[in-house]
């Protein structure tokens, strides 16, 4: 990558080596975008194998931004929700009027869990009905019928794409530059 350009202060040495840095300066541009794009593929890559149940409620968008002179650019990944998902339950066995109902999140759901196995600081969507304490719980679903329960475990998509890209940047920097 490094190659020495040898210039005289004259105008038969400058025009020449202005070219070949401008050549250079194309040629990097087009090796550094083919490095975002091929670490951004492995970062929705492992975010679409981590998806779980949730997956077909998620979205994946990725862009590369170029910054500055071409030369500075930035990679983006969003995983993103298509809307929340209504969840309803009985809270009584006798009077089947009594129910909750709330909305939950796929994407917080997904990547920090709920209950005892929320990611450690977080509590996923029902954390304002202090299950994550219990071993575990049982609720009523529309019919009456109790289920047990101990949390969602999180699939950790976004947490598990920044270790997967991060490990592979130099290997992939290797490659392109």
């Amino acid at each position: 990558m490094s190659q020495p350009i040898r210039v005289n202060l004259n105008k038969n040495s400058l025009f020449p080596c202005a070219e070949r840095l401008e050549r250079y300066q194309d040629e990097l541009q087009v090796k550094m975008n083919g490095f975002m794009h091929e670490l951004l593929d492995i970062g929705e890559k492992t975010i679409d194998r981590n998806r779980g149940v949730f997956g077909s409620h998620l979205r994946i968008k990725s862009w590369v931004t170029i910054l500055k002179s071409g030369v500075r650019m930035r990679g983006t990944i969003v995983l993103s929700e298509k809307g929340t998902i209504p969840v309803t339950w009985r809270i009584s066995k006798t009077n089947p009027k009594l129910i909750r109902r709330v909305r939950i999140s796929p994407l917080m759901m997904t990547e920090y869990g709920s209950g005892n196995f929320a990611v450690e600081g977080h509590q996923g969507t029902f954390s304002n009905y202090g299950h994550g304490n219990q071993p575990s719980w049982t609720w009523l679903d529309m019919n009456g019928e109790e289920h047990e329960s101990s949390g969602f475990v999180p699939q950790r998509p976004m947490h598990k794409a920044a270790l997967e890209m991060r490990a592979n940047a130099q290997r992939l920097v290797r490659r392109h530059f």
